[in-house]
């Protein structure tokens, strides 16, 4: 009979996750630098420590039980708690040194993250930043299994485990080259929209989705619409006129100053977003990530600013 008394084994728990997540003994055993024999033996002793199957084997392969996707989330859980507690301790013992975990997508990256590097690395200059570029929902889905601290973001679903801390919001608008018949249209109607290249980002990104949901509503199918990667070769395309980039305005200010992209207003309701932070919320935040989330919303505080003046 299990002893509920009894603590878990910290390195079997690990091992469970690792291979939930990567669902492979030999991928999850290299991680832990152990044999496929050693990953299968903690496994199996866990199994019996639980007292309940936690993976059908498949060859090689393991893919959860029911059991197995209860116990997930408690033991992700657990080693987060676990981590905390020693980069707790170790903050103590070394002010302003230890590593901070931050994602963030392409976009973020590019135009306002550096200013808010800038200020933390004069803060904080002996800790260790690791940034990682991704779109929104892998950068959620990261914080959640505690891959990262915090992530940088457009607003979408996420789990009730995690904390969402505003930033500012943003209103989407339609790009057009000087020469395109847009440029001087004072009031785009949707009769307008017929026939006209729509150019987006990634279609798989939470922006995305936001605008096709827009051009749905407005009639525009999404046989019109070409998907990119990069914001800057959306605007060189829409630049030689190849098509109507959708965009924030932040990310075109230089362009529109220059005169090399105006922008046009979406007929129908905005297409707005709001930009925050993620954090996991049964974890306090350490220092270095107070100081950082603070330095964002400074940052975007006075950028937000402006887009609310333009828009």
């Amino acid at each position: 009979m299990t002893n509920l008394e009894e603590p878990i084994d910290a390195r079997r728990l690990r091992a469970f996750t690792l291979l939930a997540r990567e669902g492979s003994f030999s991928a999850a055993a290299a991680a832990l630098s152990l044999t496929p024999s050693a990953m299968s033996h903690s496994i199996k002793a866990f199994e019996t420590e639980m007292g309940s199957p936690l993976f059908e084997r498949r060859g090689h392969h393991a893919v959860l039980t029911a059991a197995g996707e209860r116990l997930l989330p408690h033991a992700e859980r657990i080693l987060r708690q676990m981590r905390s507690a020693r980069l707790e301790m170790l903050s103590l013992q070394q002010w302003g040194k230890g590593t901070l975990r931050i994602a963030a997508p392409a976009s973020a990256c590019q135009y306002f993250l550096p200013a808010v590097l800038l200020e933390f690395r004069e803060c904080f200059p002996e800790c260790t930043l690791n940034i990682t570029a991704v779109d929104t929902e892998t950068a959620i889905r990261l914080v959640d299994e505690g891959r990262i601290d915090l992530a940088l973001c457009v607003k979408a679903e996420m789990p009730s485990t995690l904390k969402w801390h505003r930033l500012f919001a943003d209103t989407l608008q339609f790009y057009v080259s000087p020469m395109h018949p847009w440029a001087s249209i004072k009031r785009l109607a949707r009769k307008d929209l017929a026939g006209q290249p729509i150019i987006v980002y990634d279609r798989s990104a939470v922006t995305s989705r936001l605008i096709l949901a827009a051009l749905k509503k407005v009639g525009v199918p999404p046989v019109d619409l070409l998907s990119l990667g990069s914001m800057e070769a959306i605007k060189e395309m829409v630049k030689v006129g190849l098509g109507v980039g959708v965009l924030a305005p932040w990310v075109t200010a230089r362009e529109t100053e220059a005169g090399s992209l105006v922008s046009v207003p979406f007929p129908a309701v905005p297409m707005r977003r709001e930009w925050g932070v993620v954090s996991y919320e049964g974890q306090r935040l350490s220092f270095m990530a107070e100081t950082f989330l603070g330095l964002c919303t400074e940052v975007t505080s006075v950028f937000g600013e402006r887009l609310e003046g333009r828009s």
